[in-house]
């Protein structure tokens, strides 16, 4: 084995980055093509990070989650889900 390590990893280099570029192509293709187009998620968190209580009532984030969503994308849909702590809470 004379060949030097680069003359087979280029190829397969050039050979992967081509498949990623199509699956990207691919993928976003069929992400706008799905109905409904095109979704994306937010999830909102409450507690301060040092003391890790809660910054505002929840009804509070929700009123500026909506200001913010309607000022800058004109709507939104929520769901709302349990809260992590809830979530966490039966388990020891």
């Amino acid at each position: 084995m004379s060949e030097k390590p680069g003359t087979v990893i280029t190829p397969l280099c050039v050979i992967a980055l081509a498949l990623s570029a199509a699956a990207l192509v691919i993928a976003r293709k069929s992400a706008e093509s799905a109905p409904g187009g095109v979704q994306y998620f937010m999830y909102l968190g409450t507690n301060d990070k040092d003391t890790e209580q809660s910054a505002f009532p929840p009804e509070e984030a929700k009123a500026q989650a909506e200001k913010i969503l309607i000022d800058h994308l004109g709507g939104y849909k929520m769901n709302e889900n349990q809260t992590v702590t809830d979530f966490y809470s039966g388990i020891s």
